[in-house]
């Protein structure tokens, strides 16, 4: 899967830093698409020392909810990666 965003680098995978949130557009009728960078918040920073089940249950359960949200706001479905699975596709 390749993406037009770009991921941030960092060294620790544990960490979440940043979600990547777009939409391809439409090139038939010229309509570009959207994007957005959403920054991940303390509890989600703060998560690399617990159980790691229950961490990327967290994280796939907010990266649905953002996904949604933006859904509702953008009014198509979007595509998002964290920053970690962008580097992981660019390696």
């Amino acid at each position: 899967m390749s993406s037009s965003m770009p991921a941030e680098s960092h060294s620790d995978p544990r960490v979440v830093k940043v979600l990547y949130v777009w939409t391809e557009g439409d090139s038939q009728t010229g309509e570009g698409g959207e994007t957005a960078k959403v920054t991940a918040p303390g509890w989600l920073l703060s998560e690399a020392d617990t159980d790691p089940t229950g961490f990327e249950q967290r994280l796939i359960s907010f990266k649905e909810k953002v996904i949604e949200a933006f859904a509702a706001l953008w009014g198509q479905m979007p595509r998002a990666s964290f920053d970690f699975e962008l580097e992981r596709e660019d390696a």
